[in-house]
């Protein structure tokens, strides 16, 4: 690690290839979103005459949709809707490639085309677009207008922190409610641990790898579906922690979940993009860099001896995953050095421990695991943690606006004019922010029905204008 610091120190910066500094989150981000549109462009490109021609499943001129779709564009063209759809697709995997490839590109009109592109086709894709990754990928697309700069050398934007805070909610909602609807559902297999004793051999499209984990011994399904529930339910409130250290735990640990599923299953661009999305909690410090990876594909760290170009873009994947996977504990080894983020990250671990202790009997001799909580516990549970959840988002986003306002008033650089417009664009910001807060709160709520209506008249009413996000009950 230290060897590949000292190389990427005396790296001359390059302008349309380097990020502005400070910003490396943001643009793990957006390089991240740009990757998962490419995929969803790709593939709608090669299904789109099987599912929506003329001659497809659900042929997309029979689609009544309201609102922009791609028929207006097709209108508008003069163009029939299959070449149109064709073109759409085209136009976003190309758009999608430039900005995964430049940095300098990745600006917030760019992500602007790129909702409105998937978003038309979106209206005529019914039910084959909606999944919850569909749902998504354009609730994180209209949030990248935000977090991207107006200019291609606009570097950090001011209102920044408070835009990446609103990618982290989103990634905080996405992983509680999925961890807490596979309980609130009452299905069995997740009550009795057994889900992923069916889960591998019932999933959409399972990889190779699937198999193999399909003939796991039952105590470790049992005890993957403990984890998992730690993971998804317990281990998002570690996001807004104060301790980057702690944050990084949870990050990881989301990101941990995520490569598990992406190698046993095949869900498009979802698990990415839930990566995407939660290390929005990251400082820069606490994200390997993209050298990181680049510098696995030499022959000569794999061994002394080399191997050929062949074998090492083989290997690459796994040579990866071990590096991202170590990345943490080089962290807290190298970067945590400070008592009180080793002190927090042992205290995260204890918990994790004693939560095990409680909420399940694991029972290492005879090789068993059960739930030692019912439902009335669980509910007891969410009475307490939605309330929680919803004054943890309320101090959070106060925290990240009120720095974000400081940091932009005392900031010496500036001039008073460029102050008072950086200021007014924030306040903008801020108070679409907190309009986007409000109304995820109602969705969130509905978890706990008694937290939702104990919310203000004013945010309940706003259920209708919703943002619209699925969760899943199946990994």
């Amino acid at each position: 690690m230290g060897k590949l610091k000292m190389e990427e120190a005396k790296s001359p910066q390059h302008p349309l290839y380097d990020p502005p500094p400070k910003s490396r989150v943001q643009q793990w981000f957006l390089c991240i979103l740009a990757v998962c549109h490419l995929s969803a462009f790709a593939s709608l490109y090669v299904q789109w005459p099987g599912l929506y021609g003329p001659t497809g499943i659900m042929p997309a001129h029979q689609a009544n949709p309201r609102g922009f779709s791609l028929q207006d564009i097709s209108q508008a063209m003069g163009v029939p809707l299959a070449q149109t759809a064709d073109a759409v697709c085209i136009v976003g995997m190309v758009v999608s490639s430039l900005l995964v490839a430049f940095p300098v590109a990745r600006v917030s009109v760019a992500y602007v085309s790129l909702g409105v592109l998937y978003f038309s086709l979106y209206q005529v894709g019914r039910t084959f677009l909606w999944f919850q990754w569909d749902i998504l990928l354009l609730e994180a697309t209209f949030l990248s207008v935000l977090v991207a700069p107006l200019l291609p050398t606009g570097g950090v934007c001011c209102h920044g922190d408070i835009a990446m805070w609103l990618v982290r909610w989103l990634a905080f909602r996405l992983m509680f409610a999925s961890g807490v609807v596979k309980l609130t559902s009452g299905c069995p297999t997740w009550w009795g641990l057994t889900a992923l004793n069916w889960h591998y051999e019932s999933q959409c499209i399972p990889t190779p790898l699937a198999w193999f984990a399909h003939q796991l011994p039952d105590f470790l399904q049992r005890l993957s579906v403990v984890f998992t529930f730690i993971i998804e339910i317990l281990y998002p409130f570690l996001f807004f922690a104060p301790v980057a250290a702690v944050r990084a735990v949870g990050v990881y640990a989301q990101i941990f979940l995520m490569v598990m599923i992406m190698m046993t299953g095949n869900y498009n661009f979802f698990n990415l993009l839930t990566c995407g999305l939660v290390i929005s909690s990251l400082d820069d410090g606490y994200l390997p860099s993209a050298a990181t990876f680049l510098s696995l594909l030499s022959p000569t760290a794999v061994a002394s001896g080399g191997f050929s170009a062949f074998t090492t873009l083989l290997l690459f994947p796994f040579r990866a995953l071990l590096s991202l996977l170590t990345f943490p504990y080089d962290v807290v080894r190298g970067k945590a050095e400070s008592r009180l983020s080793s002190l927090s990250v042992a205290v995260v671990l204890c918990g994790t421990v004693a939560c095990l202790r409680i909420l399940f009997e694991v029972d290492l001799l005879n090789m068993t695991t059960r739930v030692t909580f019912g439902k009335s516990e669980f509910y007891w549970f969410l009475q307490h943690a939605v309330p929680l959840s919803v004054i943890m988002g309320t101090v959070s986003l106060l925290i990240t606006v009120a720095r974000s306002f400081l940091g932009v008033v005392s900031s010496r650089d500036a001039s008073r004019g460029r102050k008072a417009a950086e200021v007014i664009q924030m306040g903008v910001v801020t108070l679409l922010a907190g309009s986007l807060f409000a109304m995820s709160l109602v969705n969130l709520t509905e978890l706990d029905q008694e937290t939702q209506n104990k919310l203000p008249l004013s945010v309940q009413k706003r259920k209708k204008y919703r943002l619209r996000l699925c969760v899943d009950t199946t990994a």
